[in-house]
């Protein structure tokens, strides 16, 4: 029999953790609405390079992407975070731009 219960709810990030028990495993699942981060990325895929010190925008991360990389342990991996960044199944998060980096 499985169980499951709602761990974490943060309306303002849209985001939601839940926890689950099934055959003797634990499993924690975080689910984040994405839609409002996909649409700042349009939006600052389009603003130019600073004049200042040349920053540019790369790409939004998620939260639930976020935890991931922490818990697989590549989150000071600069070569994993450019792969992801430029997977086209992560394209939307960079503003819909090829080869960001």
């Amino acid at each position: 029999m499985s169980k499951s219960a709602l761990l974490d709810f943060l309306p303002e990030a849209r985001r939601q953790t839940i926890w689950h028990e099934e055959d003797g495993k634990v499993f924690l699942e975080t689910r984040q609405d994405a839609g409002p981060l996909v649409e700042a990325a349009k939006i600052l895929a389009d603003v130019p390079p600073s004049k200042e010190d040349g920053w540019r925008f790369l790409c939004v991360i998620p939260d639930t992407v976020y935890n991931q990389a922490m818990i697989e342990g590549w989150f000071h991996d600069k070569a994993a975070w450019r792969r992801w960044m430029n997977d086209r199944d992560n394209r939307a998060f960079n503003g819909g731009r090829e080869n960001v980096s």
